[in-house]
């Protein structure tokens, strides 16, 4: 039923209600007491703003930064400013060299204790991160954010020069060089270029021998961390990739892709001498060798030539 005092309080912008912890106004008295039941005596410091409450009355002021931008914290030896005392402190360790976060089982050392907890998983095996979806867990929240967006569809990394959107920015960056010709990350070294920033450090441990990332299991050491990942699945027989239609499971995303094209019925691989089309690229190549009569392996001994390494290998054993 409509209420003709609720609806000229509306008008007149009346709130005849107040909340003496935050001075907030409201129209009707049960809507004061549903927002009082979040002042509870914990949380007694309240933003004037966005009325978000706090324990602390440091909390609120850190908080009050997100509002002003204000950036009061200063680097003395490169002169960069920070949103509170904490960053500037990691941010300082840049200079120092300090790490005084170390690894009790590799003995690796961080600047950042938060950097240490997500390493240590490496070691224990947690993932603490659960997809609502599905059974899928992972060690760090960012990799679930991700995950998710399998589900839910979400692309937010969309192409201002084309109507495709990406899951991930990485794929968005590659994407990107189609439209822009450039690979803005540039090897000191050799001189390559590269998408991103990360890609570019993986390809500069190419120089260095650097390999920072080890296993536990057999002491074999990978220049990146996805490397090391994959490798690990061999000693703990982890299978993280779950077909949605079968019982099948996989060590890697690639097999599980494959996989699924037999559910599918998918074959992203066409001949472009037949109609023929393919599930794995593999296939492909083997059969294209029956249009070109391709013959690529040649035996040393008599000059003859075959179209695969393993009936040279059968030849030469046979023959020769």
């Amino acid at each position: 039923m409509f209420n003709l005092k609720i609806h000229n309080k509306i008008l007149t912008f009346e709130n005849e209600f107040k909340c003496n912890n935050c001075n907030k106004g409201f129209i009707e008295k049960s809507e004061l007491l549903k927002h009082l039941s979040g002042h509870t005596v914990e949380k007694r410091f309240c933003c004037s703003i966005c009325y978000e409450a706090f324990k602390m009355k440091k909390d609120l002021n850190k908080h009050m930064i997100i509002h002003t931008g204000e950036k009061i914290f200063h680097c003395n030896v490169c002169g960069k400013s920070f949103a509170n005392k904490h960053i500037l402190t990691n941010h300082i360790r840049i200079h120092t060299g300090e790490k005084p976060f170390s690894c009790v089982h590799c003995h690796r050392a961080f600047t950042e204790k938060q950097n240490l907890i997500r390493h240590t998983r490496i070691h224990t095996g947690e993932k603490p991160y659960k997809c609502s979806h599905c059974e899928m867990v992972f060690a760090q929240n960012r990799d679930l954010v991700q995950h998710q967006r399998v589900h839910t569809g979400e692309r937010p990394f969309p192409c201002k020069h084309c109507d495709k959107a990406f899951i991930m920015k990485s794929d968005f960056n590659k994407h990107l060089i189609i439209h822009t010709g450039k690979n803005i990350f540039h090897c000191t070294i050799c001189s390559k270029s590269f998408a991103n920033k990360h890609i570019l450090t993986n390809h500069k441990r190419i120089h260095t021998g650097e390999k920072p990332f080890s296993c536990i299991h057999c002491h074999r050491a990978f220049t990146e961390k996805l490397s090391l990942i994959r490798h690990t699945r061999i000693h703990t027989g982890e299978k993280p990739y779950k077909c949605t239609l079968c019982k099948m499971v996989f060590a890697r995303k690639p097999g599980l892709v494959q996989h699924q094209r037999v559910h599918t019925g998918e074959r992203p691989f066409p001949c472009k001498h037949c109609d023929k089309a393919f599930k794995d690229k593999h296939y492909l190549i083997k059969h294209q060798k029956v249009h070109t009569d391709g013959k690529s392996f040649h035996c040393i001994h008599c000059g003859e030539s075959f179209g695969w390494r393993q009936s040279l290998v059968r030849h030469q054993k046979n023959t020769h």
